[in-house]
């Protein structure tokens, strides 16, 4: 099965939110991490990453970038998310 770039881009920040959860520490998660867990080139990778980093929603660090987290503004968003398809959250 293809995954076509909103299911990538979803995964991603998944991926991005579990980390951030797991580890509030230390929330940052590798380039080479995030291609080998969604299985894509850093071609499609570093257009994911663009993407939310436009709306606000992921902090990248290093030019090019070098490791990615999610911002305050995507970290609100997504548990607004999770609390609205589970309000016992």
């Amino acid at each position: 099965m293809t995954l076509d770039g909103d299911d990538i881009r979803r995964n991603m920040l998944q991926i991005l939110y579990a980390q951030m959860k797991q580890s509030p520490e230390d929330p940052w998660v590798s380039r080479e991490a995030l291609s080998r867990l969604l299985g894509v080139t850093d071609e499609v990778l570093n257009e994911s990453v663009s993407h939310f980093e436009g709306q606000g929603f992921l902090d990248a660090e290093g030019d090019p970038w070098e490791k990615v987290r999610l911002s305050l503004k995507g970290v609100t968003a997504l548990d607004a998310r999770a609390r609205s398809y589970c309000p016992n959250l």
